[in-house]
């Protein structure tokens, strides 16, 4: 009987015992950095008040997104790893295979609506609060989140669900992950080629109002004022490799492993684990881009840190 039900995941999760430890410690890691980091950024969002509401809605639906890939995803991939199967029965595993994309997929829908909202901003900032309703954005918001589940339910709750058999190894698995991995690499380049596109034209839009503003500069003008043309193309330039970096950095070993697969290369689990924590890293990773990167906010961190000290020195 223990050869039939426990031998197939004991086998899976053969290999240097370093490597699993390895494996569960980063993705422990990876948990609490997503649950602090997102966490402490809504707290701060609900105390900064002058930040555009499109703005603060699409930072707090990415904040949100992220939050629930740390508890709804990454937490219980820690809890198969630390008991080297799928324990929490299967109902919560085909819950788990639908919240899984669902939620990385509204992260990303969530980065590209912040980038539209910072076109929109830069390239037509007379108009913006016109185009950037609050009504507006509060629609576009629940059609991501309702979209991406609902499409998620449909596609991993009903087409090739995620289940707990055998030939899985005894861990949460698609049935069918080829349409995981076509729908995952998807969900991911389309949204991140417009996010590029868009930022791209961003930076064109800063470099050629920096041109304009020098040609028309006086001699009088402070280097302040010709400075800050030049600030503006950096600031996009940068932020557009921070951006690709950081989802290159995350979801490339995900995405070596998805090859692997399909040339029917089985590896240690433990591999799997440490590709899913570096893709998860990109839900706090975006915390120190979109939070930490803003001067207002990281002004808010500091007035509320400062307030706290001196509250503690008080006491």
């Amino acid at each position: 009987m223990n050869s039939t039900t426990v031998f197939p995941a004991e086998r899976h999760w053969d290999g240097p015992e370093s490597l699993t430890i390895f494996a569960n410690v980063l993705m422990i890691l990876v948990i609490i950095l997503i649950v602090l980091l997102n966490s402490f950024a809504l707290f701060v969002l609900r105390r900064f008040s002058t930040l555009p509401d499109s703005t603060k809605l699409y930072m707090t639906s990415l904040t949100m997104a992220d939050l629930c890939i740390g508890l709804f995803c990454a937490l219980p991939n820690e809890i198969e790893i630390a008991n080297k199967r799928w324990v929490l029965g299967d109902f919560l595993c085909t819950l788990w295979g639908i919240i899984y994309p669902g939620c990385l997929q509204i992260s990303f829908l969530s980065l590209l609506l912040l980038t539209v909202d910072r076109f929109i901003a830069i390239v037509h900032s007379l108009r913006y609060h016109d185009i950037m309703t609050p009504r507006r954005s509060k629609i576009t918001v629940a059609l991501v989140w309702a979209f991406s589940l609902l499409e998620s339910a449909i596609l991993f709750g009903f087409v090739t669900p995620a289940t707990v058999t055998e030939e899985t190894y005894f861990i949460c698995n698609y049935v069918f992950r080829d349409v995981y991995q076509y729908t995952a690499i998807i969900s991911l380049a389309i949204p991140l080629i417009i996010i590029l596109v868009i930022y791209l034209y961003i930076l064109h839009v800063a470099r050629r109002q920096a041109r304009r503003i020098s040609a028309q500069q006086h001699i009088s003008c402070s280097m302040e004022e010709q400075n800050t043309p030049q600030r503006m193309s950096t600031k996009s330039a940068t932020t557009v490799f921070i951006i690709t970096g950081s989802v290159v950095l995350c979801w490339t070993p995900s995405i070596i492993l998805l090859v692997l697969y399909t040339q029917q290369v089985i590896l240690q689990e433990a591999y799997n684990v440490i590709s899913k924590a570096v893709l998860f890293s990109n839900s706090w990773l975006n915390v120190v881009i979109y939070y930490w990167r803003k001067k207002e906010l990281r002004q808010t961190i500091h007035q509320w840190a400062a307030s706290l000290c001196r509250s503690q020195n008080n006491h």
